[in-house]
């Protein structure tokens, strides 16, 4: 598509690629940035703009949004301002007439393309690390009155809204560096018929611009009504959400990091249907792979994990191959590099196996990402299980922290998950040394051991 400046006088064209209006909530790329106020997924480009005022349409640069234009001639405007209140035009005030009464005679939806003063912007950036390898979007926060968007010599959209965000995708443009973004700004369009107000008559971003990226699954905009029962003391609070991303995955989890009483850390497990978010009452099923009775595969441990009060069965997964190169590959998504290799060493001092020439590979069923250290032995024991292409028993569980000495330590809330261990029908869980301080359930067997070494014994017959 090619921009087309009769969508000035066509009513019927205020927008074109525009995205939905939507809520102007921030997203956080972690719970850490939320609770500071901070993102790394939002980048200003407020600032210095390359810059060319012209007095009509036809005097303006029309090509400036090819990357091969030269815009040495191009001055400098500073982003967020209007043009005429740094010296590009003149400022007008008027109260009932129209800015071209006495000037033109015009009918709607009819400009004057002899006196329509137009703004040629011009920003280049490298996108900082946190939007890199998303989908990025570019927010314009207000501009005067009609807006033509380019990037990198594609065409992205058009809006005619002054006073409202302008939204678009830039996603299918992008680059992680040298990227050139260009907007045309026409002081007026067939819009200015109904802005027949008592006020100044600017033109320009006048707000801020910025860049925001979306991660895989994002929450697009939500909605929030508050309510009164009949009996005038009880409140209520309806509560919408527009999720979109991928959607091969039906499982969606929503966390709170605060209620009204203060900080939470909650979080709810739902599915996702034709008719929206229905609640999942048993989240372990959804993250351990389900497998026939007495079929077993090597590389598989089970964790338990704390999501908010609730605990949750994980299934972590390994594959462990020989490396061809210098420097093995040591890749998860589901938790810090640096915990990973932590890991790494005490299963090779401690544990006695030996992964320095080996490509490791860790991951979660259901991709939960694994920020307790109560799932540190399991993801040791799913490893050693890779290395020794020996199954762990599908009905076998482990609860530990592993400190460097080898030593298995114990974790909060552990009779909590061993109760759930047992619900959910498993039949051995090893733990701490002294873990279990309250009683133990009927039917699953605990185990106590004291050393990683110890336990690599036990389970697969090695140190």
């Amino acid at each position: 598509m090619q921009a087309d400046l009769q969508w000035l006088t066509n009513p019927a064209v205020f927008q074109v690629n525009r995205l939905d209006a939507h809520s102007d909530h921030m997203c956080c790329a972690s719970a850490q940035e939320a609770a500071r106020g901070e993102t790394s997924l939002r980048q200003s480009l407020d600032g210095v703009w390359r810059f060319a005022w012209s007095r009509a349409p036809a005097a303006r640069p029309a090509a400036f949004w090819r990357e091969d234009f030269d815009d040495s001639a191009f001055g400098t405007i500073l982003v967020p301002g209007h043009m005429e209140l740094q010296g590009y035009g003149q400022i007008q005030y008027i109260n009932s007439l129209y800015p071209w009464d006495g000037h033109a005679q015009l009918l709607p939806p009819q400009i004057d393309w002899e006196d329509n003063p137009v703004g040629s912007y011009i920003r280049t950036f490298d996108l900082d690390p946190g939007l890199r390898g998303k989908r990025v979007c570019v927010s314009f926060q207000g501009v005067e009155q009609a807006l033509f968007l380019w990037l990198n010599g594609h065409f992205v959209g058009y809006a005619e809204d002054s006073f409202t965000p302008s939204d678009f995708d830039l996603t299918p443009y992008i680059r992680p560096t040298g990227n050139r973004l260009c907007a045309e700004v026409f002081k007026r369009s067939s819009a200015a018929w109904i802005e027949d107000q008592d006020f100044f008559r600017f033109s320009g971003i006048f707000r801020s611009v910025f860049l925001y990226a979306k991660p895989v699954v994002h929450l697009a905009d939500l909605w929030l009504q508050a309510g009164l029962e009949e009996d005038n003391a009880t409140g209520t609070l309806s509560v919408r959400l527009l999720l979109e991303g991928e959607g091969a995955d039906e499982l969606r989890c929503l966390v709170a990091t605060k209620n009204r009483f203060g900080s939470t850390g909650e979080m709810g497990f739902f599915t996702m249907t034709e008719t929206g978010l229905d609640s999942i009452e048993n989240p372990s099923e959804y993250f351990v792979t389900k497998r026939k009775k007495g079929e077993n595969v090597s590389g598989s441990a089970v964790a338990v994990l704390r999501e908010g009060s609730r605990p949750v069965i994980a299934e972590v997964e390994s594959l462990v191959s020989a490396s061809f190169t210098p420097y093995p590959s040591r890749i998860s998504e589901t938790m810090k590099k640096d915990t990973l290799n932590t890991l790494l060493s005490i299963l090779e001092q401690r544990g006695g196996i030996k992964l320095y020439d080996k490509n490791v590979v860790v991951k979660t069923t259901g991709g939960l990402y694994l920020k307790e250290q109560a799932a540190n032995l399991a993801v040791l024991m799913s490893i050693a299980s890779s290395v020794y292409d020996k199954a762990i028993p599908a009905d076998w569980a482990f609860i530990a922290d592993v400190g460097l000495t080898g030593e298995l330590k114990r974790v909060p809330t552990m009779e909590t998950r061993v109760k759930e261990l047992d619900r959910m029908g498993f039949s051995r869980v090893f733990i701490p040394k002294g873990g279990q301080r309250n009683g133990v359930p009927e039917k699953i067997e605990v185990v106590e051991c004291r050393f990683l070494s110890e336990l690599l014994k036990g389970v697969f017959g090695k140190k």
